[in-house]
C-alpha cells in the first residue's frame, strides 16, 4: 500500500506557473473576451438595425413605380381644381356662364347678384344670389346645371315659391357659393367690392 506521504505533490515553481496562467486568463477574460463579446453585440444590434432600415428603403423604392403613376393620374385633377379655384376672380367669365344656363332654358325674367367675397384658408369664396322665374321643370334643370358648374362649392339656400296666378309658374331664390380666387394680396378684394349692383335681365 502507498504511503500518502509519497503521493505527487506540486512544488512551488509549478504553483507559481499554475497561479500565472490563471492570472493571464483572467486578465484575457477581462480585457479582451469581454470588452470583445460586448462590441459583438453592439455590431449585432447596429447590424440589424441597419438592415431594417434597409429593408424599409427597399420597400419605398419598390413604391416608387407606384407614386410616379399616381401623380400623373392626379395632375389632371390638379389642373381641374386650379380652374375651380383661378388665381384671379375671374367673375365675369362665371356670370356669363350663369347667363348661359338660363338662357339656355329661356329663362327672360331673372336676376343675379355676386355679393361680397368670403376668404378661407388658401382660398376666398364668393355667393352668388339668382333669383329667375320658369316652369317647374325648367327650374329644376337650371339648378342642376347651376350645381354642376366647375366652380361652385355648394348651394347654400334654396327656395321655391309658385307665382299667384302664374300657371304653373315658380319663383326660385336660390344662393350659390363660388370658388372666387386664391387670394395673395387685396387685389381680389377690390375687385370685387364692386359686384354689389344687381344684375337684372
Amino acid at each position: 500500500m502507498n504511503n500518502p506521504r509519497n503521493l505527487w505533490r506540486p512544488d512551488r515553481s509549478q504553483l507559481v506557473t499554475a497561479g500565472l496562467a490563471a492570472a493571464m486568463l483572467g486578465c484575457f477574460l477581462a480585457l479582451v473576451y469581454v470588452p470583445d463579446s460586448r462590441a459583438a453585440r453592439a455590431a449585432t444590434q447596429k447590424l440589424q438595425q441597419r438592415q431594417a432600415e434597409l429593408a424599409e428603403k427597399m420597400t419605398q423604392v419598390r413604391q416608387l413605380p407606384e407614386l410616379v403613376d399616381r401623380v400623373a393620374r392626379l395632375k389632371p385633377e390638379y389642373a381641374a381644381d386650379l380652374d375651380r379655384i383661378p388665381a384671379e376672380p375671374r367673375v365675369a367669365e362665371f356670370l356669363r356662364q350663369v347667363a348661359d344656363t338660363l338662357a339656355a332654358e329661356t329663362i327672360a325674367k331673372r336676376e343675379v347678384v355676386p355679393q361680397a367675397e368670403r376668404v378661407g384658408p388658401g382660398f376666398a369664396e364668393m355667393p352668388v344670389e339668382i333669383k329667375f322665374e320658369g316652369t317647374f321643370a325648367a327650374v329644376f334643370r337650371v339648378l342642376v346645371r347651376l350645381e354642376a358648374l366647375d366652380r361652385v362649392s355648394r348651394i347654400e339656400n334654396l327656395k321655391l315659391t309658385s307665382v299667384p296666378d302664374g300657371k304653373g309658374t315658380m319663383h326660385a331664390e336660390v344662393k350659390i357659393v363660388v370658388f372666387h380666387s386664391n387670394p395673395s394680396g387685396q387685389e381680389a378684394v377690390k375687385s370685387a367690392a364692386g359686384l354689389g349692383k344687381a344684375a337684372r335681365s
